[in-house]
């Protein structure tokens, strides 16, 4: 077992395509920007295997931050890339009352690189994570998973194919009670833009 995936499992999404992959991320940030969180940040861990789609998933994100997905790539060779996220707008909410909790920087990290837990902390991950109003999400994050803050919320990506049809599977674990509300409400809110 794996240690992230001692915590409980918040999500399961069996068959994502790239449809239900951009709902997914809109979904996210929409649920994100309703709740009470009062800026705290969000870490989030994302595991899978080489080619599993962690970079997609990064620049879904992206996108549905009103970031140009074009320009994220992973960030293999300089490990970090930071992102000002606008206040409003990639999402649907267009009204102020529901956009005070919009991440306001986006941190894409990729740890495939990252020699030791030395040079993890020379990134400066510790500000990242405590950032108020930031997400940082980190490709690979279970190479560090025991450096990993209690409140980080684990994505992994597994692919999956049935018959012809390549999709993903993405399992949601995390053990901080606001994270759990919160991806609860993502699921409940996926349920029905499956099922209108």
């Amino acid at each position: 077992m794996k240690p992230y995936q001692q915590f409980p499992r918040v999500a399961h999404f069996p068959l994502v395509d790239l449809n239900l992959l951009s709902i997914l991320t809109d979904t996210m940030v929409a649920t994100s920007c309703r709740s009470d969180s009062n800026e705290s940040p969000v870490v989030i861990g994302l595991v899978g295997t080489l080619g599993a789609g962690k970079t997609r998933f990064c620049q879904e994100l992206a996108r549905s931050l009103n970031i140009a997905s074009d320009e994220v790539t992973s960030p293999t060779f300089t490990l970090l890339r930071s992102y000002e996220v606008p206040r409003f707008g990639g999402t649907g909410l267009e009204s102020p009352e529901r956009e005070p909790n919009r991440p306001r920087r986006w941190h894409h990290l990729d740890l495939y690189r990252v020699r030791d837990e030395d040079e993890l902390w020379e990134i400066g991950i510790e500000e990242l994570w405590d950032e108020r109003g930031a997400w940082t999400v980190m490709e690979w994050a279970d190479r560090f998973a025991d450096q990993m803050p209690s409140e980080t919320v684990w994505i992994e990506i597994r692919l999956s194919t049935r018959g012809e049809c390549e999709a993903r599977e993405i399992l949601v674990h995390c053990q901080h009670p606001e994270h759990a509300i919160w991806w609860e409400r993502v699921t409940t809110e996926m349920k029905l833009a499956k099922n209108p």
